[in-house]
């Protein structure tokens, strides 16, 4: 099931706070990070924690409070209004407060008119608010807060058949399969599936990014099929990311997964990642924080701007051009939260990568 995220982020900015949580509160959190997105989410609090300490330590109030005067009465470029921003440590601790405290707005707001699934017999069925899917007259589906659930369900009462669900621009979904597999779809990705595995196999295809949490049935394996390979498992927790059809990415959070692709195949182990390139698979280890997508939050470490930008089309509807190739290979760290404008990101870009960013009519460019 989902992550109570509102109660997760309580007691650990109460453990963060003062350090103290009662024996029920310790085994109540203790419970909660039994999930390995309840601990993705505690490792993205923790990060930003750090930098709002950081951040206040290197704060000189006399020059933040010049800064402010100069800006007031000179305001020049936005370059310069990140800066201030980022110097303002009252404003600092406030932004960052409300971050951790509050629920993403994204994930109350109702899905967008026009989103549905298109069936195996080629209807689409619309998804409009968090009203019931209606299949039939005798099968709906329950909808709420951006999840569809198909596990309620009988099975004698579903189509056979794969179903595709896409989902917009600048938007993340969850869908809970009929077997009790979970999967966080993030932007732009489209999933094809059967509303019952049937058979030997379980299999399901992605194309885009997700992240899955498979329910366990060691006599059923479940693959999961991308555009240039395969993942296949028994029962585990992964991230798969095939935007780009030649560069697919499996990231094994639990469990064992076996990634086949171009001919090739490797077998992976909790904590690590494996990159498809140019007919090689590289494997590496990785940070949980950078699958924190499903809490509407990408975190980027001494990354090329290159890999940053690539989010942008997604989340964002927004794709920049860079003016030299030097650009692409600038570095930049720090968060990227959809609930936020694109350009509170590429202000922050202008001020820690170095690079500054334009219009050219309706084209955002990076220079």
């Amino acid at each position: 099931m989902p992550v109570d995220s509102s109660r997760l982020r309580e007691l650990i900015i109460l453990q963060l706070s003062d350090g103290t949580l009662s024996e029920d509160e310790c085994l109540e959190l203790e419970q909660l990070l039994q999930s390995p997105e309840a601990r993705i989410l505690r490792a993205q609090i923790y990060e930003r924690h750090q930098q709002v300490a950081a951040a206040v330590d290197r704060i000189d109030v006399d020059s933040s409070y010049q800064l402010y005067e100069y800006e007031r009465h000179d305001r020049r470029s936005r370059r310069q209004r990140a800066v201030l921003m980022a110097a303002a440590g009252i404003s600092l601790l406030i932004a960052i407060g409300a971050y951790l405290w509050s629920e993403r707005p994204t994930n109350a707001a109702p899905p967008i008119q026009g989103m549905g699934i298109t069936l195996a017999d080629g209807r689409q069925i619309p998804i409009v608010g968090d009203t019931n899917l209606v299949i039939s007259s005798d099968l709906s589906l329950p909808v709420s807060k951006r999840q569809l659930r198909f596990d309620l369900v009988k099975e004698s009462q579903m189509p056979e058949g794969l179903n595709s669900f896409t989902t917009p621009v600048a938007m993340d979904y969850q869908v809970l399969l009929h077997d009790g597999t979970q999967v966080w779809l993030n932007s732009s990705t489209t999933i094809r599936f059967p509303f019952v595995f049937k058979g030997d196999v379980r299999e399901i295809y992605v194309d885009g990014e997700a992240y899955i949490k498979v329910a366990k049935n060691a006599t059923m394996p479940f693959v999961v099929h991308m555009p240039e390979g395969s993942v296949q498992v028994l029962g585990t927790t992964f991230n798969v990311n095939c935007y780009k059809h030649d560069r697919p990415a499996v990231a094994l959070v639990e469990g064992k997964v076996r990634l086949q692709v171009q001919g090739l195949s490797t077998d992976l182990q909790p904590g690590e990642r494996a990159v498809v390139n140019a007919g090689i698979i590289n494997v590496d280890q990785f940070d949980p924080g950078e699958l924190s997508w499903i809490n509407g939050v990408y975190v980027f470490e001494n990354a090329n701007l290159e890999d940053v930008l690539e989010v942008l089309p997604h989340w964002y509807g927004v794709t920049v051009t860079l003016d030299s190739p030097a650009i692409a290979k600038k570095k930049f760290s720090g968060a990227i939260y959809k609930d936020r404008s694109v350009e509170e990101f590429l202000d922050l870009i202008e001020a820690t990568a170095e690079a500054e960013y334009y219009y050219r009519g309706t084209e955002v460019h990076l220079r």
